[in-house]
């Protein structure tokens, strides 16, 4: 495979591949599974997707960690995962995927959903009822059927309410099966958030939790504290998580040698980097690359 790089798939590039419904810069919609921005490789997807299945099944990696996915189960990938179908059996399903800039101007129901969402990022395989996939085909086929409409002015506002609707519904299922008391987002969640966004911008160049800190404008301590005390990890560990998952990838999925990968995750030279590596995963860049899974 003569890649150097983890794929990246924006929004602008399903347009390509004949999705069911397209909103460009927005949204697009899928049938299908061949249809899907996802394949047999790793992506980085930068948009955010749900998936419905309806029929078959499929083995995927979401952040290489593996899922089985079958009839009734919901998937969400949030935008910077990484993503991988590794097999399906007669999979049918539905999708909508959201542009990240389409995601910030329905900002009011994103910061509503935050609490959920963040959820989700540990548990993004859902199984739901039969009545409730149901109820998720009603607002896909609503949006399918507006997003190709060509002759209304008010398009967009009307996905945009749509869009609306179908996140608090979709809020309403991840309540349900991953129940989190809903309250008012605090100032300590609030870091989180912006700490997270800062991480997945800046992973690859800064490693340090006081960098993190500064950019918040509250000391490293507070920083590590707060991530601890919402997550169970500290913001060091958050930052080593994102890091070994790029290089893993990056060994597994790219030609670069170890030395270029060091380059590539900024650190001060492969040395360095092998001894990092083999401090979080217990083996060299080397054994990992060439180990059998």
């Amino acid at each position: 495979m003569e890649n150097n790089n983890i794929t990246e798939a924006y929004l602008e590039d399903v347009e390509s591949i004949s999705p069911a419904g397209y909103m460009k810069g927005a949204m697009a919609v899928f049938e299908n599974v061949t249809a899907l921005p996802i394949g047999p490789y790793p992506i980085r997807l930068n948009i955010s997707l749900m998936l419905c299945c309806v029929g078959g099944n499929s083995e995927i990696e979401i952040n290489l960690r593996k899922y089985t996915v079958t009839e009734g189960d919901i998937v969400l990938v949030q935008p910077r995962q990484i993503v991988q179908i590794l097999s399906w059996v007669d999979l049918k399903c539905f999708a909508i995927a959201v542009s990240l800039d389409f995601m910030e101007k329905v900002a009011p129901v994103r910061e509503k959903l935050m609490n959920l969402f963040l959820r989700v990022a540990d548990t993004p395989v859902i199984r739901i009822t039969p009545e409730e996939m149901e109820e998720m085909n009603s607002y896909y086929e609503f949006i399918l059927k507006r997003i190709n409409m060509s002759d209304n002015p008010n398009k967009m506002e009307i996905i945009h309410g749509l869009t609306y609707s179908t996140l608090f519904y979709l809020g309403s299922i991840i309540t349900k099966y991953i129940p989190l008391e809903p309250k008012k987002i605090s100032r300590k969640e609030e870091i989180l958030k912006d700490f997270l966004r800062l991480l997945n911008d800046n992973y690859y160049n800064q490693k340090s939790v006081a960098f993190y800190a500064d950019k918040l404008f509250i000391n490293p301590k507070h920083l590590t504290n707060v991530v601890k005390e919402l997550t169970g990890k500290t913001a060091g560990m958050w930052i080593d998580e994102y890091v070994i998952l790029e290089a893993k990838l990056l060994l597994k999925n790219s030609n670069l040698t170890v030395c270029q990968i060091a380059q590539k995750l900024n650190f001060a030279n492969q040395s360095f980097f092998g001894k990092y590596f083999k401090q979080h995963v217990g083996m060299s860049p080397a054994v990992y690359r060439n180990k059998e899974y």
